[in-house]
């Protein structure tokens, strides 16, 4: 009796550290799967960042489908929603209001036209930053004389974007051409704009003109 006891004793001993050594291995087993590597971590934030920043770069480097322009027509003050349109013909956008239209005129050369009358446009060129600007001019100011032989040099709007542009105008029988070379950092843009005292469009072709972005695209 007292030995059957004693096994019996035994057997629950037994019993009691088997399971207590699986519950122990399992707690062991189950901290080295939850134990996470450092390098791993470290190699997941990097990932993670370089997502952020490249995100940050081509947001950047997008422009929005549209922007509210404010112009002046014929002394009167319009503001409309232009939208952004990218050259098929040169390596840029612009931003263009409804009552206009751009085509492309030639290799080269864009015409951004008014709708209802495609007499009043702008002529968009954009030149290689090593264009003789001193010939640039003279060629101009040859083209303008066409038109008519007093040519008229304009200060440039304060702006920055026109700051630095040399602008030129002639002006015969209510007809109005006015030129403008603008030197900027991807190119020379050159902008002749055809237009009429009776319908005066310098002032919103102007304004559309400011948006050119070269190389640039939209969201």
């Amino acid at each position: 009796m007292h030995r059957l006891g004693h096994f019996i004793i035994i057997g629950f001993l037994a019993l009691l550290l088997s399971a207590c050594g699986t519950s122990t291995g399992s707690e062991s087993k189950n901290e080295i799967t939850s134990q996470s590597d450092p390098a791993e971590e470290k190699d997941t934030q990097n990932l993670k960042q370089e997502e952020s920043k490249q995100y940050e770069i081509e947001t950047e480097d997008q422009l929005p489908g549209n922007q509210t322009l404010s112009y002046t027509l014929n002394g009167v003050t319009k503001e409309e929603t232009a939208v952004l349109t990218k050259s098929d013909n040169q390596d840029y956008s612009i931003y263009i209001l409804p009552s206009y239209e751009l085509t492309a005129e030639e290799p080269n050369k864009d015409s951004l036209f008014l709708k209802e009358d495609d007499h009043v446009f702008m002529r968009i060129e954009l030149l290689p930053l090593d264009t003789d600007l001193n010939a640039l001019k003279e060629n101009t100011l040859a083209q303008l004389k066409v038109v008519n032989k007093e040519v008229k040099t304009i200060t440039p709007p304060a702006d920055d974007i026109l700051k630095n542009a040399t602008v030129l105008e002639a002006a015969n029988d209510g007809k109005m051409v006015t030129a403008y070379l603008i030197e900027q950092k991807e190119a020379i843009v050159k902008l002749t704009l055809f237009t009429t005292e009776q319908s005066d469009h310098r002032d919103a072709l102007l304004k559309m003109a400011k948006t050119i972005q070269v190389g640039k695209a939209a969201d």
